[in-house]
């Protein structure tokens, strides 16, 4: 497989993002396509998404937090899911 990220919001390096920013990115297969019960998300090395089972970790389970399907070649000519991750509350 050869899976990428792309269409990273906001984009690496990014400075000035205001702190209650929606965190999105594709997450693409150029070989075949991508299980969603393979999809894991991590922020600062902890698990804040489980897609074995379609769940987000506090403080990370905004409204906003969701895993979408782009079918049909969407993305760049592949298919895609988007991680979107909404936290709730800031330090």
């Amino acid at each position: 497989m050869a899976i990428f990220l792309e269409n990273q919001l906001p984009a690496p390096n990014a400075t000035d993002v205001v702190r209650n920013t929606l965190v999105s990115t594709y997450i693409v297969d150029s070989d075949s396509y991508v299980l969603a019960t393979t999809i894991e998300g991590y922020v600062d090395g902890i698990k804040i998404y489980d897609g074995a089972t379609d769940t987000f970790t506090p403080p990370y389970n905004g409204s906003g937090s969701e895993l979408t399907f782009f079918p049909g070649g969407s993305i760049d000519g592949y298919d895609a899911y988007q991680l979107t991750i909404d936290r709730v509350g800031f330090y």
